[in-house]
């Protein structure tokens, strides 16, 4: 069997012409060009990625895409001003997570037909019910148990300080870490899980052509790089925090903070912890 391996021929000289022309126009009008952005990127990428020696193309009206994006502002829109009103606006959220695997679906199902390679349109044959068990019973499953813990550890804790100390501060202590490892498991899981579950949902209902494709995505790689990806974040966090208290104390030791107009009482004696929260929040844009 002769395998054909993939090949991207674009640049970042070129993206960057696209981008930049995509974010100036979709800023002037006030995100209403978004789609037609949103379109030129990917005709962009599609069409630099070779396999075989034929590209790929995306064939989606951004109208289309403007008219669903509208709709999903609309509701939104409609949420916030009601929940400001009344707090039965969150039981719209009951129809929304009903329509939610439908919603799912049919963008799957948008996104690869506007979808072809050699001029072969892709498909999706998703079912209701099976993308509903992966995204919303699944983890909601697990909400219920992350929950059921919490409220029993908080229960207890409770029960036991307002009948005079039932159980001992180690008992106590044991409820806390008990409850700390059951969330973090919880979250652990589930988020590789997850991405198992919906990668071979969507793998094994995509379709090019009359030929079906078939995923078998493992638990295992999707937790190590769910563990890489969480050890990434810590360590990038650790070292923004670093630096800034590091910059801070540079800052606060020169007279800078007041220089820049940070009042005495907003740095309660601590020049280091200011300038490191002012510079972390600096170092996120």
């Amino acid at each position: 069997m002769t395998r054909h391996s993939f090949s991207f021929t674009g640049n970042a000289k070129e993206y960057f012409g696209i981008w930049i022309v995509n974010l100036f126009l979709s800023v002037i009008t006030i995100g209403i060009y978004t789609a037609w952005a949103k379109v030129r990127r990917v005709r962009y990428f599609y069409g630099n990625t070779h396999l075989d020696g034929h590209n790929f193309e995306y064939h989606a009206n951004p109208k289309s895409i403007l008219i669903g994006r509208i709709i999903v502002l609309g509701f939104l829109l409609l949420l916030n001003v009601l929940s400001a009103i009344t707090p039965f606006a969150l039981l719209l959220l009951v129809p929304y997570l009903i329509a939610f695997p439908w919603i799912i679906n049919k963008s799957m199902r948008f996104n690869a037909r506007v979808t072809s390679y050699r001029n072969i349109r892709f498909n999706f044959a998703g079912s209701y019910w099976r993308a509903a068990g992966v995204f919303i019973l699944l983890p909601l499953a697990f909400l219920a148990l992350l929950v059921a813990v919490v409220s029993l550890v908080s229960f207890l804790l409770i029960g036991s300080e307002l009948n005079g100390g039932l159980l001992s501060r180690g008992a106590q202590t044991g409820l806390i870490v008990i409850g700390v490892v059951v969330g973090l498991v919880t979250f652990c899981v589930l988020a590789p899980l997850m991405s198992k579950l919906s990668s071979n949902y969507i793998g094994n209902n995509l379709s090019f052509g009359a030929a079906n494709f078939s995923t078998n995505a493992k638990f295992k790689p999707m937790l190590g790089n769910f563990f890489i990806t969480l050890l990434f974040a810590l360590v990038a966090g650790a070292v923004l925090a670093f630096v800034g208290n590091f910059i801070g104390a540079i800052l606060g030791n020169a007279g800078l903070f007041d220089l820049v107009g940070i009042p005495e009482d907003a740095r309660d004696g601590n020049d280091a912890m200011t300038g490191g929260l002012v510079f972390s929040g600096i170092g996120g844009y």
